[in-house]
């Protein structure tokens, strides 16, 4: 049952693949991108779990582009280890990558990546895992309108200042 159906885009209204942006040090890094053909609703960044930009949550951005979104997903792995996605089976490699990476450069590839799908309308982050952690901070340094994490880590060392956007935080609870 459907409690809240939503009008979707048909699957041909949609584009997308890779592309390459530009963060603010000159540093370039792939992302994929999906964007409806026609007006966008605003500007979505998927921001990765420990295993990179899987083709799992690049289903995702495609998802949110039949929603009428612009969806990036930064490979933020890229500084590190480029074109790198971990097998779901290492998550002690995901996160050895993770503790190469420089916080400070990571928050300016996800502002490069919301400059990427930012048309005015304004530009959101939804993060899993380690990218839901990265989401709250960007809440925090970003101008955006909403921050989603799901899952996410690290929450409390990612939370630098109080968020200038609404935030939204869902975990899951072992049993």
């Amino acid at each position: 049952m459907i409690l809240f159906p939503r009008k979707r885009l048909p699957c041909n209204r949609i584009e997308g693949g890779s592309i390459t942006i530009t963060a603010g040090d000159g540093f370039q890094l792939a992302a994929f991108a999906a964007r409806p053909r026609s007006r966008s609703k605003g500007g979505l960044v998927i921001l990765q779990e420990i295993f990179g930009a899987t083709d799992q949550l690049k289903s995702v951005a495609r998802s949110c582009a039949l929603d009428g979104f612009d969806a990036v997903l930064p490979a933020l792995f890229d500084r590190a280890a480029p074109d790198t996605v971990v097998p779901f089976d290492d998550p002690d490699g995901g996160r050895a990558l993770v503790g190469r990476l420089d916080p400070e450069k990571t928050m300016l590839d996800i502002a490069a990546a919301a400059n990427a799908v930012d048309d005015g309308r304004g530009v959101s982050v939804l993060g899993f895992c380690w990218g839901g952690g990265l989401a709250l901070r960007a809440a925090t340094e970003l101008d955006l309108r909403a921050a989603v994490s799901y899952y996410g880590t690290r929450l409390a060392s990612f939370r630098t200042s109080r968020p200038a956007a609404p935030c939204s935080s869902t975990s899951v609870r072992r049993t």
